[in-house]
């Protein structure tokens, strides 16, 4: 079995057993829950789009020697707070 497969039975699992949580408190807490949970989908999803599409652009635009330099396995700490840093302003 392979790392990404495991990691997505454990997430969706963890969401069934959330989501019985909610439904053994009553359907307002199933229905609230599910509403708010819809939102937050709704409200990252355009993000995460614009995350991937732009971190595509910035792969296609600079040179892999380059992005290899600073956040390759020779990097060091300087790649891990580089690598940081992109994340968070993306």
């Amino acid at each position: 079995m392979s790392a990404a497969l495991l990691i997505d039975i454990l997430l969706w699992g963890s969401v069934a057993g959330v989501g019985f949580i909610a439904w053994r408190r009553g359907r307002t807490v199933l229905v609230s829950s599910l509403r708010e949970g819809s939102l937050e989908f709704a409200n990252i999803m355009p993000r995460i789009a614009i995350g991937v599409v732009g971190s595509g652009y910035i792969a296609a635009v600079i040179p892999q020697e380059i992005i290899t330099g600073w956040l390759g396995p020779d990097s060091g700490w300087l790649g891990v707070a580089t690598a940081v840093i992109a994340g968070a302003a993306t």
